[in-house]
């Protein structure tokens, strides 16, 4: 699995890793969408240094598509956070990671 940083977000990288076998894990890069708060549900999670703490998390199958109509599963995985308020659209953070070829 290669973990990267947003700046390397590309559908058609993600599937010529996936080629490979080779797993992918990013953030997304340009996040438009805003998720419905019922699709989170909240866990309570322990704290590096003690401690716990509640979060919310959710998470959507979806298909991505790359160069010559190749398509890939995608895990998108989302937190919430709270924003500055500069950021008021983005109130979470999304995941991407590989799953499956279709």
């Amino acid at each position: 699995m290669i973990v990267y940083d947003r700046e390397g977000y590309s559908n058609d990288f993600m599937l010529d890793m996936w080629e490979e076998r080779i797993s992918v894990c990013t953030y997304n890069k340009y996040v438009k969408d805003k998720w419905d708060e019922a699709e989170f549900r909240e866990y309570e999670v322990q704290k590096e240094h003690g401690g716990t703490q509640t979060i919310k998390l959710a998470e959507r199958l979806v298909f991505i598509q790359g160069k010559e109509s190749e398509k890939l599963w995608m895990m998108k995985s989302a937190k919430t956070r709270k924003s500055p308020a500069r950021r008021k659209n983005h109130n979470y953070r999304k995941i991407s990671s590989s799953v499956r070829k279709n």
